[in-house]
């Protein structure tokens, strides 16, 4: 996915694209109450400056619902790695 966005990204016209992480932590049966009042959303990032200012943005929007105590932001590989995590405890 990475490769494919570098690769349409264009600079020179400021038209990049950057990768962010955002897993749910659903239960079934009781997603949307999970949705509106969620324990806390997962954001990743790969780190970079646009990375980083990408993830501000995401945690900007859930900020209308979601307290932002409980906006968690964490590199792209620790947010993957958290939800594999607690789908094996769930």
């Amino acid at each position: 996915m990475r490769k494919i966005l570098e690769s349409n990204s264009k600079p020179n016209l400021n038209i990049t694209f950057d990768i962010l992480s955002n897993p749910e932590f659903l239960a079934e049966g009781t997603a949307i109450k999970d949705l509106l009042n969620p324990d806390r959303v997962l954001i990743g990032s790969l780190g970079t400056p646009s990375g980083k200012r990408a993830q501000a943005a995401l945690v900007d929007v859930y900020a209308n619902w979601v307290p932002r105590e409980k906006c968690v932001t964490t590199g792209l590989w620790s947010s993957e790695l958290t939800k594999l995590v607690g789908l094996h405890f769930s």
